[in-house]
């Protein structure tokens, strides 16, 4: 059985890769040839187990990924099997797929709402997937100039040095306030279970990306951002709806009026032609096995 360590995701991956990747993968989920298990949690405090995966027959594998979760951390682990004949086929340490897929899907779903450019970007959260999105997004387009928006002056005074010394992006430590009113482009990376600013101060062609949380308790978007959304992009509704704060906290009978859309049916229907202008859009990422699995399946087809 063959085990792939996060460092060798590291050796095999890359971000446009892993776009391409989930690009086909959402295609065929949205073209009923792939199937979504959904996520399914335990708790007994202080700890939380989580599994989730995806069936995609058109490229041989069924996975399931699972991880526990501990004072805020997480170990990921996905387990590939054949889907013909249901052997194990591979276990991947997933902590770095999380990590790359999850800022390639942001990036994916940028492109299919017709982003063109990115002269001006904030990212609010300076952990690992803020990075993750910066490096990602960073190779895709010229970041014009980048706000960075931190728990802390000092973290996102350190997270724009870095991204300056690392990246040659123009970062600036930032604010909220000055944030939304000199950006256009919004990812959101952060754990916080209440909004992160006023959604009424979003500028009319904004587009935002909120990845950070995916569980009904936490949001960092609010109910007037989501009203005002021409767009909203979610990965599988049923899953979205159920998980997100963004989603569950708001009014009953809100959510049915909203605009949603799955990432899949604007790859299908090829919406991505829509200008940078067309209004708010809103990408609600929770994080779906389907993501992982598909990049799993070419980590195994590399190593094998």
């Amino acid at each position: 059985m063959m085990h792939i360590s996060d460092q060798q995701v590291k050796q095999a991956l890359s971000y446009s890769t892993c776009v391409e990747l989930l690009r086909s993968a959402f295609l065929q989920h949205a073209s009923n040839q792939a199937v979504i298990l959904p996520r399914l949690r335990a708790s007994l405090s202080p700890v939380s187990l989580s599994v989730m995966g995806a069936i995609l027959p058109a490229v041989g594998v069924m996975g399931v990924k699972s991880y526990p979760t501990i004072a805020g951390k997480f170990n990921f682990l996905v387990n590939l099997f054949d889907s013909t004949t249901g052997e194990h086929l591979c276990a991947v340490d997933a902590n770095e797929v999380t990590a790359f897929r999850t800022a390639a899907l942001t990036q994916l779903a940028f492109e299919v709402a017709g982003v063109k450019s990115m002269e001006s970007l904030a990212i609010f959260g300076t952990g690992i997937q803020a990075w993750s999105h910066l490096q990602c997004l960073s190779q895709r387009w010229q970041i014009g100039e980048l706000h960075v928006v931190g728990v802390s002056d000092e973290e996102s005074l350190t997270f724009a040095q870095k991204a300056r010394a690392t990246l040659g992006i123009n970062a600036v430590a930032s604010g909220t306030a000055r944030a939304l009113s000199e950006c256009s482009n919004f990812v959101t990376a952060t754990r916080s279970s209440e909004p992160l600013f006023d959604g009424a101060s979003l500028p009319a062609n904004a587009f935002v990306a909120a990845i950070g949380s995916s569980k009904p308790q936490s949001r960092e978007i609010d109910e007037a951002a989501m009203r005002r959304a021409s767009e909203i992009i979610v990965e599988w509704r049923p899953q979205s709806c159920a998980e997100a704060g963004e989603f569950a906290q708001l009014p009953q009978g809100v959510t049915e009026m909203l605009p949603i859309v799955e990432i899949g049916d604007m790859i299908v229907n090829a919406n991505g032609a829509k200008k940078a202008s067309d209004g708010i859009r809103i990408f609600k990422s929770v994080g779906v096995g389907l993501s992982d699995v598909a990049i799993c399946a070419y980590l195994y087809r590399y190593y094998r």
